[in-house]
């Protein structure tokens, strides 16, 4: 190949893509399975909205949510060339920063050959709404044409010829209709008034100057003459096809007007026959009231407002065809004599604006928009008008009447959508609310299978101890730190979103559901991985730490998925099963995910009937108390069974029998009965204890041990409460021990300011489960206990581990040194008891010394023990 070819082929090609960029119309080339082998930028620009993952490699695929029959239709064509549609309408969304609209884009594809397909994509939106609009406009002239009374309207073709007509042909000039059909616009001029050149002539002069009109003698249908003025103005296109309308014809009586002497245009001369653009052009000359008039007709006939002319008292002297149209249905008779008339129903008020309006010019009202009632027209006609009035001079006023039914409904939907965006929308974080999450649900769970494009998977997020935040830095840092989780969220999902509206297909929605709760909807998901990996990625984003009011804080959350699979009812059970998952994750020790199962469900279904059955145990007295000894491990060996004894709640349930605390005191927690049900051992157990020291004298127990809950700590005045217990039993302060747990008294100040009350009155503290919660033996000194109780963990294990042993020694040696006791706790077997004697712990309790028993039954079992001694 010659350098000089190659160059032209070369060029060839420069000048094609010049060609395919610069096209208007959108052009690409694919093969026929539908790969994109060529596109041009209107193409892209039509087709990027379509696409899921932002690249357009397949034509079919693009297209399958607009125009899912162009692959079949493309599959059935056999022929090797041709076209395979020529036209289809299908619909797009354009969405911009400043709205979302509708277009309408037309298809065709032609097949070049075996292999190949050209398709070019026109956006026709403006054509479209153009083609809707003229027909609306036609359907309004006809209206008009039939109705108007004031003028016989007459359409000409081409040549001149009546083609159509409005009803006062009939009642002006008495024609019938069928008469008229074909005949030249002459027809209407008496005999030898005019010729088929001096017609010909009228038409050119419409033609060129817009509009033709004279005044001169026409004839009626009986042979009367009458005085008219007559205007022919082209129609607007008119050059669309050989038959289409090209003239109108307006003809008005105006004998009156001449009768009254008023000026007039002369029309053509009988005698001469003078062409009719000489008189045209000899009346131009002369400004009468006659050309000021006719021209305000052809201004008013034209424009698409309604426009009249009033005198002050509201007499109608002018009114143009839109403006008849706009009022006609307001009056039951067809009187259009007065507008303040007319209009009296709907605004009363305007006839007193126009009276009481002083200035001698100016806007009386502008734009006042009244409902027009449902009698006055059709369901598509007009429902609202808007009134502009001006006064031109003491005695004329200028109205303007629109029809404003599109505007308003515009505006309503434009300020219901507002209000409904509104309603969507977390006021704090601005990030869609509960509504908008139910509906996006919904949307997802309603559909068809067919319709899911991916998986879908629903996730709840609540923080692990946000209260504190509220608590200790008050509220307005816990909103801070709520608005910067929400931004987080919103930037750890992919893409970043913000989106408030309901999607249909792959999306994701970030939202604030209440408090501190939050929930993020995922759709179009490619498999369970990478669900679990955005909850993963959610997790680490918003854990990281938060710097507020110059602290950094650190806030973990837990999270709980349903997945689309396991979804089912409505939105709200679908986020009540999310809450469930995201309880699970809190109980795992929270800042972790949890999938979903329904066995979670259960559970909770479960709990709620152990919750209703307790609250109805509390009131009937079903619960009762266990006690179980606590012994001395005495040196030399000895055992005294006498030291003491913990109190132990027990559930009588009617129907289950005996349930254990396992089931039911995390549930009293949870709903905020343990305080109850604490007080009512405390109470019991006070009372039994004295009982027993009346009873038994020195064979009774010496020391009372009781559980204390987070609730009965926190409850305001609590420490009042067991200062009246304790008088209404009799019970001494220094008998009664309450045990709290290792977590529960190294929490907050309020829980150490409490327990130093309690010990202000005498009362003994214990720490339970040493070893299983936050505290260490260096930070024993801290806490305001008497007595350390080693959890029954280490006990266990103590004979067998040395690990275990040398933590035993280490607590005694180290609670002994501070003054403190201790109690080994779940001892079972001889050697665990000879174990924590070796290692000086001061008591032991466990099932080898006693299940825990009932009151009698301690009795007997401290008779039993005593008896034993003795022999």
């Amino acid at each position: 190949m010659s350098d000089s070819t190659a160059a032209d082929i070369n060029a060839k090609h420069e000048a094609l893509i010049q060609f395919l960029y610069l096209a208007p119309v959108g052009l690409v080339q694919a093969t026929v399975d539908g790969t994109i082998g060529m596109i041009n930028p209107v193409s892209v620009q039509l087709l990027m909205p379509l696409s899921r993952d932002g690249g357009l490699s397949n034509l079919f695929t693009a297209l399958d949510s607009v125009a899912p029959e162009l692959r079949r239709l493309c599959a059935d064509f056999s022929p090797t060339q041709g076209v395979i549609c020529d036209g289809m309408h299908i619909h797009l969304i354009a969405v911009s920063k400043r709205a979302t609209a509708i277009k309408v884009v037309s298809l065709s594809v032609v097949k070049l050959d075996e292999n190949r397909l050209m398709v070019v994509l026109a956006d026709v939106t403006a054509q479209v709404r153009r083609d809707r609009e003229l027909k609306q406009t036609d359907a309004w002239l006809t209206a008009i044409l039939t109705n108007i009374s004031d003028y016989a309207m007459v359409r000409l073709d081409q040549l001149g010829r009546i083609d159509a007509w409005n009803d006062s042909i009939g009642r002006m000039l008495g024609y019938a209709p069928e008469a008229l059909v074909g005949q030249p616009y002459g027809i209407f001029h008496p005999a030898g008034a005019s010729t088929p050149a001096h017609l010909a002539e009228r038409l050119r002069d419409a033609d060129k100057n817009g509009w033709s009109l004279d005044e001169g003698a026409r004839l009626r249908a009986d042979g009367s003459h009458f005085w008219a003025s007559a205007m022919i103005s082209p129609l607007p296109d008119r050059d669309a096809a050989p038959d289409a309308p090209a003239y109108s014809l307006i003809i008005r009586d105006i004998s009156d007007k001449r009768a009254a002497g008023e000026p007039h245009r002369p029309g053509p001369s009988p005698a001469t026959g003078a062409p009719a653009d000489q008189v045209t052009a000899a009346a131009s000359a002369q400004p009468d009231s006659a050309d000021a008039y006719e021209a305000l007709i052809q201004f008013l006939y034209r424009t698409p407002i309604g426009l009249m002319q009033i005198s002050a008292d509201g007499t109608i002297e002018m009114l143009n065809p839109k403006s008849s149209s706009l009022l006609m249905p307001l009056t039951s008779d067809g009187n259009l004599d007065n507008l303040f008339a007319v209009l009296a129903g709907i605004a009363p008020e305007l006839s007193a604006m126009a009276s009481t309006f002083a200035a001698p010019t100016g806007v009386v009202c502008e734009t006042l928009r009244v409902s027009l009632p449902s009698h006055a027209g059709a369901a598509t006609g007009p429902q609202v008008l808007s009134i502009s009035l001006l006064k031109l001079d003491a005695q004329r006023f200028m109205a303007v009447l629109e029809d404003a039914t599109a505007e308003v409904q515009r505006e309503q939907a434009t300020l219901t959508r507002r209000l409904d965006n509104a309603a969507r929308i977390d006021g704090l974080t601005k990030m869609p609310n509960r509504r908008a999450v139910q509906e996006q649900i919904r949307l997802i769970m309603t559909r068809p299978a067919a319709a899911a494009q991916g998986e879908s998977a629903f996730m709840f997020i609540n923080f692990d101890r946000f209260k504190q935040i509220n608590d200790t830095l008050g509220n307005a840092a816990g909103d801070k730190v709520l608005t910067t989780m929400a931004e987080r969220m919103r930037a750890a999902l992919r893409p970043p979103t913000d989106r408030i509206g309901l999607a249909a297909g792959p999306s994701q929605m970030a939202a604030r559901i209440g408090g501190d709760e939050f929930v993020v909807v995922l759709d179009g998901m490619r498999c369970t991985a990478d669900i679990e990996s955005v909850a993963q990625r959610l997790l680490e984003t918003i854990s990281k730490p938060y710097r507020i009011a110059a602290q950094e804080i650190i806030c973990n959350v837990s999270l709980g998925i349903v997945l689309g699979a396991q979804a089912s009812g409505e939105a709200d059970a679908v986020l009540r099963d999310a809450s469930i998952a995201m309880a699970e994750a809190k109980r795992a020790g929270g800042g972790r995910y949890v999938l979903f199962d329904t066995a979670m469900r259960e559970r909770v279904v479960r709990r709620g009937d152990i919750e209703g059955d307790l609250r109805r145990a509390l009131l009937e007295q079903q619960l009762f108390v266990l006690y179980q000894p606590v012994v001395g491990l005495l040196d030399g060996g000895g055992t005294d069974y006498a030291t003491g004894v913990e109190a132990l709640v027990r559930w009588q349930h009617p129907t289950r029998g005996i349930v254990s605390p396992v089931e039911f005191i995390e549930v009293a927690e949870e709903c905020g009965l343990i305080g109850a049900v604490g007080d009512f051992v405390l109470r019991q157990a006070c009372d039994d204890f004295v009982r027993w020291q009346a009873e038994l004298g020195e064979r009774a127990p010496r020391l009372l041990a009781v559980n204390l809950s987070r609730a009965q700590l926190a409850q305001p005045g609590w420490t009042e409460v067991v200062t009246g217990i304790l008088a209404a039993s009799g019970m001494q302060a220094p008998r009664l021990q309450l045990e709290v747990t290792e977590s529960l008294a190294a929490q907050d100040q309020q829980v150490q300011e409490r327990l130093h009350e309690l010990k202000a009155l005498g009362i003994k503290l214990a720490l339970d489960d040493f070893g299983t919660g936050y505290s260490s033996l260096a930070s024993l000194h801290l806490l305001p206990v008497d007595t350390v109780k080693i959890d029954r963990s280490f006990v266990n294990l103590g004979d067998t581990s040395d690990h275990h042993r040398v933590l035993i020694e280490a607590t005694v040696m180290v609670a002994r040194s501070l003054g403190m006791d201790t109690v080994a706790e779940g001892i079972e077997t001889p050697k665990q008891a000879a174990l924590v004697r070796e290692l000086k712990c001061d008591k032991g309790q466990g099932y080898l010394f006693s299940r825990p028993l009932t009151s009698s039954a301690l009795v007997d079992w401290l008779g039993a023990r005593a008896m034993q001694q003795a022999g």
